[in-house]
């Protein structure tokens, strides 16, 4: 499982801070070595589930960034996607 914590750091004051956001990512345990097949979970700061969904087919070689970036996509619509 892969977890992604995210922080607001008002005026970089560590003492401060807060957790708004969350990434779940787990492996769903149907791919093979090279291609991962994943379920995920973005929640908010009241640990509310605010998307969900799976991606299938990740090429591993490219890296947790490029697989964060791809799950990102799949939620928002990709690049240059306005939401709303």
């Amino acid at each position: 499982m892969i977890e992604v914590k995210i922080d607001l750091v008002p005026f970089g004051i560590y003492s401060s801070t807060r957790q708004i956001g969350f990434i779940k990512i787990v492996n769903d345990a149907t791919g093979n070595a090279e291609i991962g097949n994943y379920k995920y979970e973005l929640r908010d700061d009241r640990d509310n589930i605010i998307l969900s969904g799976e991606y299938k087919g990740f090429k591993r070689a490219g890296g947790i960034f490029l697989l964060l970036k791809e799950i990102l996509d799949d939620c928002f619509g990709g690049k240059n996607h306005i939401s709303g």
